[in-house]
Parts: structure tokens; sequence; C-alpha cells
């Protein structure tokens, strides 16, 4: 009889320190480790000038403000900064930027210009404290990476697989000319009627 109580005694306890030990890992894992001492990330991505070239850019963040990548998220989003450079790979031309309390983290290809080259739009890993419509997007002038920020909309209006800008200040649906950098509008396709 005492050997059956001893044993449900043992199982007993194995079981509460079991479930000790993982509470413990939740609440460490959730306040303590779940956050990276500091950011270093290197994104490489693929964009297409006017040619149809293809070029390779590096975009590389750091910070010192612990960062929880899986989260998106800063732990100190008062005081969180993240230095980043963008290059092409090859090419000494590099942008310098400065982010508060956020980091890129994503980067995805777009097509809002004129011609047949390819943009990136830079994607934060967060928006609160961003305009509505806020967008970062790099894009190739003349074999040279420019970055380019400004508040739109983007979708592919015509549904002709290129995307669109709507831009109210510059009278709706705009598209980038790569060559200028500057905005024109778009020539949208006529929508097939469905019967």
């Amino acid at each position: 009889m005492t050997v059956m109580n001893s044993q449900k005694k043992l199982s007993k306890a194995l079981y509460i320190g079991a479930s000790l030990i993982f509470l413990f890992y939740l609440i460490g894992n959730e306040f303590f480790w779940r956050y990276d001492s500091k950011l270093d990330i290197i994104i490489n991505m693929k964009i297409r000038d006017a040619q149809m070239n293809q070029k390779t850019f590096v975009i590389h963040e750091q910070s010192v403000s612990p960062v929880d990548t899986s989260r998106r998220e800063f732990k100190d989003i008062h005081r969180g900064k993240t230095s980043i450079a963008v290059f092409l790979d090859g090419s000494f031309d590099t942008i310098h930027l400065t982010l508060s309390a956020k980091y890129i983290s994503e980067a995805r290809s777009v097509h809002i210009s004129s011609d047949s080259s390819s943009q990136i739009i830079l994607i934060p890993n967060t928006i609160q404290g961003l305009p509505n419509g806020s967008n970062t997007i790099l894009y190739l002038r003349n074999d040279s990476l420019r970055l380019l920020e400004f508040s739109g909309f983007i979708a592919d209006i015509d549904k002709d697989g290129n995307e669109e800008v709507n831009i109210p200040d510059r009278g709706g649906w705009v598209r980038l000319d790569a060559l200028t950098g500057d905005w024109i509008p778009a020539q949208l396709k006529p929508r097939r009627a469905t019967p």
C-alpha cells in the first residue's frame, strides 16, 4: 500500500514540476527571452530596369534596440531606432535611412512605372505613427537606385497586371515616370463588360 501511495505522490510531484517548468518557460519567453538583443537583418532582392535587366540590391538594417522579429515589434517603441543602408550589389551608391521604433520587415516587388521597370515597396513592421496611405519605394533611375516616399494607394485598378497609384493631389490614378521621378497620368485600359 505504501509503495502505491509513494508512486502516486511521485507522479503528482512530476506532473506539478513539469507544469511549473512549462509555465516558467512561457512567462520567461513572453517577458524576457523573446526579444533578440539587437536587430541585424540583410534583405536581398532583384529589381528590373527599363531594358528588363535584373539587378540585385541589398537592404542592411541594424538597431541596438531589442526586437522580436517573429512578432515584428520593438521592445522600446519610444527610443528604438533602426539604421538602414540600401545599395545596388557592386555599386558604391548607398541610400541611408533612419526609422524610429520600426524597421523594414518586408520588401515586395511592384510595377507602378510607365515603362517595363519594376519597383520595390518597403513595408515597415508597423504602420503605427505613419500617415494614411504612406508608402516608400525603391526604383532605378539611369542605373542609380532612388528612394521615393508618397501618400497614395496602390492597386491594379484596370486589372491588367500592372499596379497604378491613386494620389488625389495628382488628379487620381498615376504611374511613375522612372526617367524623371515624376508622376504621370495612368493610361487605364477600359474594363470589359461582363455578359
